[in-house]
């Protein structure tokens, strides 16, 4: 008898636990947490809308339920376990499905959303650029190497450029990405 009441606590910790698990699931804010500090709150999509579609919670079966023989025992069917079973996987890759559109959209829209505030750079052939320095050793070395003049425009943000003490032509052209005008 003291073995059976010991089992029935533990199963009342677990349910509750279970319990106070499903109320912190169901709820998101839909807010990241510094973004509602910071006082400009964007929104975030439900990705997950249902964290119990992809886990689902289901209690243990306990010792004294197989030697008592419950009812959850003798009722279970294999066979509709297995079907439920494929079902919940067939389920799950469809989730997973709508889960990774969710998070393209939602990584687009994040895009476009930092993206505005950007200004289109250009450069002009004879402007003073500075190019991102690939090779950095140290730690405090600048990022940044040159100045170079632009020699060449190419189609798509790429430029050629020649260092401006030596004039020596870099070999291969460079993103507009890679470069920062330089104001002498």
């Amino acid at each position: 008898m003291e073995n059976y009441s010991l089992l029935m606590g533990v199963a009342a910790v677990m349910k509750m636990a279970v319990e106070m698990a499903a109320v912190s699931m169901e709820k998101p804010s839909g807010h990241f947490p510094a973004r509602q500090r910071a006082g400009t709150e964007i929104p975030v999509p439900r990705i997950l809308a249902s964290r119990w579609r992809l886990w689902k919670v289901c209690e243990a079966v306990l010792p004294i339920e197989i030697e008592h023989d419950s009812p959850r025992v003798t009722e279970y069917n294999e066979e509709a376990s297995r079907k439920a079973l494929e079902d919940d996987v067939d389920a799950l890759d469809e989730a997973r499905d709508e889960v990774l559109s969710r998070v393209t959209k939602y990584q687009q829209d994040l895009k476009n959303y930092h993206s505005r505030r950007l200004r289109p750079r250009s450069f002009q052939v004879g402007d003073l650029v500075l190019r991102l320095n690939q090779e950095r050793t140290e730690k405090l070395e600048s990022p940044w190497l040159g100045p170079y003049v632009v020699t060449e425009v190419i189609d798509g943000g790429a430029y050629r450029i020649k260092d401006k003490k030596t004039g020596v032509p870099e070999k291969n052209p460079w993103n507009v990405a890679q470069l920062r005008r330089f104001y002498a």
